[in-house]
């Protein structure tokens, strides 16, 4: 009885000490799109090992390591995370494969809330409501969950009884833009 034991404890270690890992499917390259679900997808292609497959002839239970950060930033136009996958069974056998997360802001800001139309009287304080109004992009606002924008407009000077369609145009760092519409009326001077 002890030699059978013995002898397959020699044949188990014999076994795992002449196999390894084959990677079968290697990790793939994903590139997603800016926004609010990049996280999850990070973490989705860290918990899938990118895809990658794995086998071993020494054990049925695999387990997958990798070497990406923890969190994410997405702070450019552009990131790639390169991220190395290793795969080790329960005779200390391993093999790796390696992938990049990509990240690329192609998303314009929203317009969270469009401008308004809006008639100023003809007063002395006509110039200041404009550029108030201006200023505020007709009261639009707008969001980017990617990177930072600016707005500018495409007033140019009417007089009283005039109206204007103004352009308010949101454009991010990464060079997308939104535009939203509204019209300025200057009211008649009596």
């Amino acid at each position: 009885m002890v030699v059978k034991i013995l002898f397959s404890v020699f044949c188990f270690a014999v076994l795992c000490a002449s196999t390894t890992i084959v990677i079968e499917r290697p990790a793939v390259d994903l590139m997603v799109a800016c926004g609010p679900n990049v996280e999850a997808q990070y973490y989705a292609f860290l918990d899938d090992h990118g895809e990658a497959a794995a086998n071993s002839s020494c054990s049925s239970s695999i387990s997958w390591y990798n070497d990406a950060p923890c969190d994410i930033q997405t702070t450019s136009c552009y990131e790639s995370i390169f991220v190395v996958f290793i795969a080790t069974d329960n005779c200390g056998s391993y093999a790796q494969t390696n992938a990049t997360f990509f990240v690329i802001d192609e998303s314009p800001p929203t317009v969270v809330t469009p401008p308004v139309d809006v008639t100023i009287p003809c007063d002395q304080n006509t110039r200041n409501e404009v550029n108030a109004y201006l200023i505020s992009s007709g009261g639009a606002k707008f969001s980017d969950y990617c990177s930072s924008f600016s707005i500018t407009n495409s007033f140019y000077p009417i007089s009283s009884g005039e109206s204007e369609t103004i352009s308010f145009t949101a454009t991010d760092t990464c060079g997308n833009s939104v535009t939203t519409q509204a019209v300025l009326t200057l009211a008649p001077c009596y």
